[in-house]
């Protein structure tokens, strides 16, 4: 017996980039995902808001399926649905299609919002000692931080972080130089030619009215 029985995939933005109302590029690593739960036994049904009209999007999708070997149980319907005999229904009826586990990727499974709101409630959770004990070098580690150039962001005890070769590569060297000079680091210290004006984007130096300047160490005695 699979661990699914019935698998129900939506199709644009799951097993291809969205591109509605053509079909976009096959997502290899669902369509193979999808591909190992049909070979475990689970039926798996193309679940999607595509119809027929004057374009046949959803026979698209079908032959979409079936260049990628995807074997298709049923197209948005559950034939062997086991509850709608219970309540005197056929298994086609209903706006739902019934099945073990849909995959989509506009959705987000209920446990997800559960832990996050556990986890981010005021209060809700204590750190262990052991943990607790490592914020004890939380100024230590963002001093070293600093002196390496690192930090793009802090405030109470939170910190956004980002190498020297990230920021430089995102934000172009004026950003860059300026985000330095945040961290206390002297532009021509690290190979800099001197702060760059935000306007014209030319170097420049304050010299000693810079108070990074006089703190540089081969101008420390000056």
């Amino acid at each position: 017996m699979p661990k699914y029985e019935f698998v129900a995939v939506d199709f644009d933005g799951t097993l291809c980039a969205d591109a509605f109302p053509e079909v976009g590029a096959p997502n290899r690593a669902v369509i193979d995902y999808v591909k190992r739960l049909a070979a475990d036994g689970s039926k798996i049904i193309l679940y999607t808001s595509r119809e027929n009209g004057t374009r046949k999007l959803l026979d698209e999708a079908v032959a979409f399926c079936k260049a990628q070997e995807i074997p298709l149980y049923a197209v948005n319907e559950n034939p062997g649905n086991p509850h709608a005999a219970k309540i005197g229904l056929k298994p086609s009826d209903g706006r739902k299609v019934y099945a073990d586990l849909y995959i989509d990727d506009k959705a987000i499974n209920p446990a997800k919002i559960e832990r996050t709101a556990e986890y981010t409630r005021p209060g809700a959770f204590v750190p262990p000692p052991e943990a607790a004990a490592a914020d004890e070098r939380w100024q230590e580690i963002m001093k070293q931080a600093e002196q390496c150039g690192f930090i793009l962001y802090a405030a109470a005890g939170t910190a956004i972080l980002a190498t020297n070769r990230v920021q430089a590569s995102t934000m172009g060297a004026t950003r860059y130089a300026d985000n330095q000079r945040m961290n206390g680091r002297c532009p021509q210290e690290i190979g800099l030619p001197g702060c760059l004006d935000s306007y014209t984007g030319k170097p420049g130096c304050a010299g000693d009215r810079c108070e990074l300047w006089k703190r540089r160490a081969d101008h420390a005695d000056t």
